[in-house]
């Protein structure tokens, strides 16, 4: 049932950078704390909740494969909490700290929001555009940290799950089991992949900043090439490429330029979004191969 679903590689480099993170934290706090795994099969009514203490990478780990293995769905938790007290999952008084802000971008229910092209841990949840990003981040008391999630979430445009304190996120290299409320919206169970990792943490005013960038100015050139139709004497490559240097250099994002094509579809778009919707892989492909002078 699991077989080339789960990448145990992927799994340790997740947990591991959020272990080493919330070591560092710890430094501040002076006190125990524990990480939280939190487990369930697709339709269950409530999660499985296993405690680790910070460091404890190997057996975090090893529970995720094991689970994983068993049809469930594996979560962790943004926060550093109280140990010893697994019901009190989803209460934000148990929250010695926050470690963390997630930014669900849930393309398949239109809440893609913005992309940011240097978080700390970027986990495509399910292909093609359904995308996770972890910003670590100084710690945070749950008030602060329910304040800036709700910021987040409101300047990134993303999905409501974006922010919470109480919240779990998928574990990469663990399989996305689907529910039945996926099934009937046409998912299938897929892996799930860990796309990039940094060190790097964020501090509340560079997080907010971070989301904060004004809507781009209107380029004419850019509208123009963009909705131009496509027709078969149009070298539909060459356009789009010819798009995404003149994106670039009026200062757009990747995200800016999506939102474009995607209202333009009867342009070079068209190409990259039937039979199969890859235009948001193919921006970042030949974004990425476009070097600003």
């Amino acid at each position: 049932m699991t077989a080339g679903l789960i990448d145990q590689v992927a799994i340790r480099t997740h947990l591991t950078a959020l272990h080493r993170h919330a070591a560092t934290v710890l430094n501040g706090i002076n006190r125990r704390a524990v990480i939280q795994l939190c487990t369930k099969f697709p339709d269950a009514p409530g999660m499985c909740v296993s405690a680790f203490d910070v460091g404890d990478i190997d057996c975090m780990t090893r529970t995720a494969v094991e689970d994983a293995q068993a049809g469930r769905n594996c979560f962790c938790e943004t926060r550093l909490v109280r140990c010893g007290l697994p019901r009190e999952r989803g209460k934000a008084y148990a929250t010695l700290a926050t470690i963390a802000i997630v930014v669900d971008h849930d393309a398949d229910r239109n809440r893609a929001g913005r992309l940011h092209d240097n978080a700390s841990l970027t986990v495509e949840t399910s292909p093609p555009n359904n995308v996770h990003q972890w910003f670590l981040t100084q710690p945070l008391d749950p008030d602060t940290a329910k304040n800036v999630g709700d910021q987040i979430r409101k300047l990134s445009g993303a999905d409501s799950c974006t922010g919470v304190v109480t919240g779990c996120y998928r574990i990469s290299g663990t399989p996305n089991f689907v529910d039945q409320g996926k099934i009937d919206r046409g998912r299938i169970t897929t892996p799930t992949r860990l796309i990039s990792v940094s060190d790097k943490v964020w501090s509340v005013d560079e997080l907010i900043a971070a989301f904060s960038r004004p809507t781009p100015r209107r380029n004419s050139l850019l509208e123009l090439k963009v909705s131009r139709p496509a027709t078969p004497a149009m070298d539909r490559s060459s356009v789009f490429m010819s798009c995404i240097h003149t994106a670039r250099d009026a200062g757009w994002t990747p995200d800016d330029l999506e939102k474009l094509m995607r209202a333009n579809g009867q342009g070079c778009s068209a190409k990259y979004l039937q039979p199969t919707d890859r235009l948001h892989q193919e921006i970042l492909r030949a974004w990425s191969k476009v070097v600003k002078p």
